[in-house]
């Protein structure tokens, strides 16, 4: 064997043994993660910051709502019927005092005029619950798709962080603080969910648009004036709140706890072994 021959050889074997400790480390080699546990659930990261925004949202919103729904059995009986009142007097213009410069603002940004009567109230129902959280991530979180969004013929409001023309379910994340004990969940998980993205409407949506609307027409004069106070003082007594619970339950009054359709996940990160202690 020459000499050249001899070197080309033992480069080939060389890049032989590169080649093959390459690809025994290569990224691309699956990595084994750690098992799930009990109602655990594998998401993405960025599914996971949506969800810890929609917490966000949701704990804002509630903070709001401290009186509850304006349609659940659980705050109806707590408030003797003021939380429905509170939802009457959000839905009332003539509970307010609503200058021209709010009337401007109001056309052109008719979310954010539902959310500020919504918190000057403290009342509502799945619309105007929805209409919050939406204020606040579309200010906090410009840079997702936010979207008001209502399964057809599913009468309740909610809100998708993610584009759901663009996005799989398992990224998407719905934010509602509508029921008695809400949690952020998937898309796929909550209990208004469709696969069919054609029945699922788009009330607005925002990308890119952090203005406080919101806080202007605050800003601008709009306040409660006295019909709306006296609205939010309103209330029946203990046998009044129960016959009214028991003839509208089912119809128009409701006992939902819950944000999720069936199970309700502890969703996590992947984790690669050996980090299998506790998921953050």
């Amino acid at each position: 064997m020459s000499f050249f021959s001899e070197i080309l050889e033992s480069l080939s074997e060389a890049w032989e043994s590169v080649r093959e400790t390459f690809t025994e480390n290569s990224v691309d080699s699956p990595v084994e993660t750690c098992p799930l546990q009990n109602n655990e659930k594998a998401v993405s990261e960025k599914a996971m910051k949506r969800l810890q925004a929609a917490q966000e949202a949701i704990n804002y919103t509630k903070g709001v709502f401290s009186h509850g729904a304006g349609n659940q059995i659980e705050a109806l009986n707590s408030s003797k019927f003021n939380s429905y009142f509170r939802m009457k007097a959000a839905r009332n213009n003539k509970a307010f005092n609503i200058p021209e410069e709010v009337v401007i603002l109001a056309q052109n940004n008719p979310e954010a005029f539902v959310a500020a009567k919504a918190e000057l109230s403290k009342g509502g129902n799945c619309g105007e619950h929805a209409y919050v959280v939406y204020d606040y991530l579309r200010r906090k979180y410009p840079d997702e798709h936010i979207q008001i969004a209502q399964q057809e013929g599913f009468d309740h409001a909610f809100v998708i962080i993610g584009d759901p023309s663009k996005e799989g379910d398992n990224e998407l994340v719905v934010a509602d603080a509508w029921p008695t004990d809400p949690t952020p969940v998937l898309w796929e998980d909550h209990f208004a969910y469709t696969s069919d993205k054609k029945k699922l409407l788009n009330h607005a949506s925002s990308n890119g648009d952090s203005r406080d609307y919101k806080q202007e027409m605050f800003d601008a004069g709009l306040s409660f004036n006295d019909e709306g106070t006296k609205l939010t003082e309103n209330s029946y007594d203990q046998k009044k709140t129960d016959e009214e619970i028991k003839s509208g339950k089912g119809k128009w009054i409701w006992e939902h706890p819950d944000t999720a359709a069936d199970t309700k996940y502890d969703y996590v990160t992947s984790r690669p072994l050996p980090d299998c202690g506790v998921n953050e």
